[in-house]
């Protein structure tokens, strides 16, 4: 079966959708393979997902285990992240204000209506805080706030930048200009 996979994706017209169909059909029967063949489409797959800009996020284990055994780690081989440093808030120009009272949408991890969305708000004390909006659950897709005291309260808009951008990592599918400096990895 696997010579029979292998040379119909070698021979497809589309070779990237053949190679990753019989990479998966194989990799169900089979998923821990140590035939060359199976190998040799896992690989070809692992790269069409890099290159497609798909992170780590979407691998099953047994394939984050082969780009490991061949690259050593995920983060920066296949993820492509690395580490910048967050300048100073002196080195950076001044935020946009946020009144009190105010909030404002500082972050969206992917689309709506899935994706967990991040805001600052202003409180009447004069602190920040961040609260995020999420569904409960895929059985219930109510939005939902979620105050995120993990992060801390804090006297000043750009600690609070600082403190998300620590906390997200790396940048989101969208966020506000003034979080974008914050962030201490970067995706080549």
């Amino acid at each position: 079966m696997l010579d029979g996979l292998q040379a119909a994706a070698l021979d497809a017209a589309d070779r990237r959708a053949a190679t990753i169909g019989a990479y998966g059909l194989f990799g169900e029967l089979e998923p821990e393979s140590r035939d060359p063949r199976f190998l040799s489409l896992l690989d070809d797959t692992l790269e069409q997902i890099r290159a497609a800009g798909l992170s780590s996020g979407h691998l099953n284990r047994y394939e984050a285990d082969r780009w490991i055994e061949l690259h050593g780690e995920l983060r920066s081989s296949f993820d492509r992240v690395f580490e910048v440093e967050v300048p100073d808030v002196a080195d950076l120009p001044s935020a946009r204000p946020l009144m009190r009272g105010d909030v404002r949408r500082l972050a969206l991890t992917e689309p709506l209506p899935f994706g967990n969305a991040f805001f600052a708000e202003h409180r009447q004390d004069g602190t920040f805080v961040v609260f995020s909006e999420r569904i409960y659950s895929h059985e219930d897709p109510t939005r939902s706030r979620y105050d995120e005291h993990h992060l801390g309260m804090f006297h000043t808009f750009e600690d609070l930048l600082r403190a998300l951008g620590g906390e997200l990592r790396t940048p989101t599918h969208w966020f506000d200009d003034d979080l974008e400096p914050y962030f201490p990895q970067r995706r080549a």
